[in-house]
């Protein structure tokens, strides 16, 4: 997954990010598709300010928004809720 800065929209993926998504099988286009036009974004301030999970199809990206940096690239998991568990 090597791309020029002017192919990742603005985007810089750590080294991390960059072999998390070529271990799971994710193209740069599922990495960048999911981080512009995510179907679910929540934050992650435990991680410090400005991080949040997007969320598209069966992929995750923890992004970190002020530096658009991508910090890694996951496998998105679905929790299931139920009234017995709440």
């Amino acid at each position: 997954m090597t791309t020029g800065h002017e192919v990742t929209l603005g985007w810089h993926l750590t080294h991390h990010a960059r072999c998390a998504a070529d271990r799971r099988g994710y193209s740069l286009v599922d990495v960048l598709l999911t981080v512009q036009d995510p179907e679910v974004t929540y934050t992650q301030t435990n991680y410090g300010a400005g991080r949040v999970m997007a969320q598209r199809g069966r992929l995750a990206v923890a992004i970190d928004l002020p530096s658009r940096t991508i910090v890694t690239v996951l496998h998105r998991v679905n929790e299931r809720w139920s009234d017995e568990a709440a």
